[in-house]
């Protein structure tokens, strides 16, 4: 049976008491850093679940009711729309004809 002393010669006399303490400190590094990992996994998961919600909310609204953005879509369209079916002069010999009347010309002249 060996004594402590001839044990700690058989390491090099190194001292194992300070690399039980680095890894004390490694380890609650560790541990900090998968807390800080877990905690925000946890915050995403909530603020997801938040905005979800209240996504769901605005699009649960009635078709044609006011949106919380005002009538911007309904007056877009209504732009959209006289654009592709009016005719209007554009100035420098240029006109603005309906989508389906242009079609027709591009079919019958050609580009």
């Amino acid at each position: 049976m060996q004594s402590d002393s001839h044990g700690h010669d058989a390491h090099g006399g190194h001292d194992l008491t300070a690399a039980s303490e680095e890894n004390i400190r490694s380890g609650l590094v560790f541990g900090w850093g998968l807390g800080m990992f877990i905690a925000v996994l946890i915050s995403i998961g909530f603020l997801t679940g938040y905005f979800w919600s209240k996504r769901d909310l605005h699009f649960g609204e009635k078709v044609g009711a006011v949106s919380t953005f005002g009538n911007t879509a309904a007056e877009l369209d209504k732009a959209v729309q006289g654009r592709l079916q009016g005719y209007k002069a554009l100035g420098n010999g240029r006109y603005q004809i309906p989508i389906e009347d242009a079609k027709k010309k591009l079919v019958e002249e050609g580009l």
